[in-house]
């Protein structure tokens, strides 16, 4: 009723025995009636043979594949008397992501069945997660149907990313280290079967590391050193810590290089007197009133401090620890736009100052990042006189 569905009417009715082919060419215009922009769309218009019956789809509607998946098979159907089709199918797709270029229908290897075949890359899940696709499937005689398929595609897992320290000041006969901690490609945590250690550099035989699980549930893996670390034997350990996508080994894995120091007997960890929660508005570039004194009091400068982040927006790219102007505190320093509200609101920061003698003291640091306003009024205008 509205008149936004046009059809197409015949007079008189489409008839196979006279011509099962017609060409016609649409004529779109801009202006209703003609006059202004136009547009000619040639179309071709095929009659079915009285006889002819719609196939039967038996195939998937719905499937999940890896990224980068080549091949996915299982499109069928069948005429009217069960005989299985199989080079009767025709694809689009109806998303921007796919071009017809990446993709074509080819016989599977039993050649009753078809399948998909896509270019290297194609199935990309950072360019979209699914794909909505409409499948024909039309018998010798013309008539078809068709059909949405939906193909989502799967991210690949990738090797596990370590999250916690890899270099480290430990208490003289300290006789383990906390701390250790990885995610897999989903970032779900590690636990502590994950993990494995081997030695690069120490008086320590291969045998003095192994990881413990600290935790009943086994996801905050220790470090335990047997014997306990001696400052007057060694004050430098060098160890190699592998972090396995699968449980006791398999699969990808990442080798984290840990460097060990032991504190001085007589090191005592610094007393930190800056600020653990802060807001700043996004964009800002210099976060200053970090500050640390040793035991007598001291003030430490910026290169007593070191910072990690806690989250995956973040990067240690994004910042570095620099001097304030006053030369007695340390700032942070962002780079531009790292902090963007858009992407998170609050980025939890740990900060480790030493002192001289390898004594460290750990916070954690809570920054929160404001939304910038944004004007919506009118940025000209007229006013009346008076």
């Amino acid at each position: 009723s509205d008149g936004f569905s046009p059809r197409l009417q015949v007079t008189p009715a489409f008839d196979y025995a006279e011509s099962s082919l017609h060409r016609l060419v649409l004529r779109v215009d801009e202006i209703a009636g003609g006059g202004g922009d136009y547009l000619l769309v040639p179309l071709t218009l095929r009659v079915w043979h009285p006889d002819s019956v719609p196939p039967i789809y038996t195939g998937w509607t719905e499937r999940s594949v890896l990224e980068g998946t080549l091949v996915v098979d299982g499109l069928s159907a069948a005429d009217q008397y069960g005989v299985a089709l199989f080079t009767h199918f025709e694809l689009r797709v109806e998303d921007p992501v796919l071009s017809p270029g990446d993709f074509a229908v080819v016989a599977s290897t039993d050649g009753l069945t078809a399948a998909l075949q896509f270019q290297p890359n194609a199935l990309d899940y950072e360019k979209s997660s699914q794909y909505r696709l409409v499948l024909r499937v039309s018998e010798v005689w013309g008539a078809y149907l068709e059909q949405t398929l939906l193909l989502r595609v799967l991210d690949l897992p990738g090797p596990p990313l370590y999250t916690g320290w890899t270099a480290l000041a430990a208490p003289n006969n300290a006789r383990w280290i906390r701390d250790l901690s990885a995610i897999d490609a989903e970032g779900e945590a590690l636990s502590w079967e994950h993990f494995s250690v081997s030695v690069e550099d120490s008086v320590l035989g291969a045998d003095a590391f192994t990881i413990i699980p600290f935790s009943s549930d086994g996801f905050s893996p220790r470090l335990q050193v047997t014997p306990a670390f001696d400052y007057a034997e060694s004050s430098l350990h060098r160890l190699v810590l592998r972090v396995d996508e699968i449980a006791g080994g398999g699969g990808d894995y990442v080798l984290v290089p840990l460097t060990l120091r032991v504190w001085h007997p007589d090191s005592v960890p610094p007393i930190y007197t800056g600020w653990t929660a802060r807001s700043v508005p996004e964009g800002t570039l210099v976060v200053d009133g970090l500050s640390a004194t040793d035991q007598y009091g001291t003030a430490l400068d910026f290169t007593h401090f070191e910072l990690r982040v806690e989250d995956s927006v973040l990067s240690p790219g994004d910042f570095a620890v620099v001097a304030s102007t006053d030369g007695f505190t340390a700032a942070l320093q962002f780079q531009h736009n790292a902090l963007d509200y858009e992407e998170s609101s609050q980025h939890r920061l740990v900060l480790r100052v030493s002192d001289a003698g390898g004594a460290y003291r750990e916070l954690t640091l809570l920054l929160r990042v404001l939304d910038l306003p944004v004007y919506t009024g009118w940025t000209a205008l007229a006013a009346p006189n008076n």
